[in-house]
């Protein structure tokens, strides 16, 4: 449990491009997975980082809505 406390953390301060980085590190190695508790784990975090993506891509997206609607 206190491995994924700190994996948020680290999803919480980590840059776009250490995102993406870390997806690509994961989806290099989830053809090899054969462990179902070990898929499941993989699963979450995959699923965690792909979310967190996803909601910066949202903010910077309304953030650039309300900049030009400003402007």
């Amino acid at each position: 449990m206190n491995e994924r406390k700190s994996y948020l953390r680290w999803l919480d301060t980590a840059s776009i491009p250490e995102l993406e980085r870390k997806l690509i590190r994961l989806e290099s190695i989830e053809f090899r997975l054969t462990d179902p508790d070990v898929i499941a784990e993989y699963n979450w975090i995959k699923g965690k980082l792909i979310e967190e993506m996803d909601i910066r891509r949202q903010l910077g997206d309304m953030e650039n809505l309300l900049v030009n609607q400003a402007g």
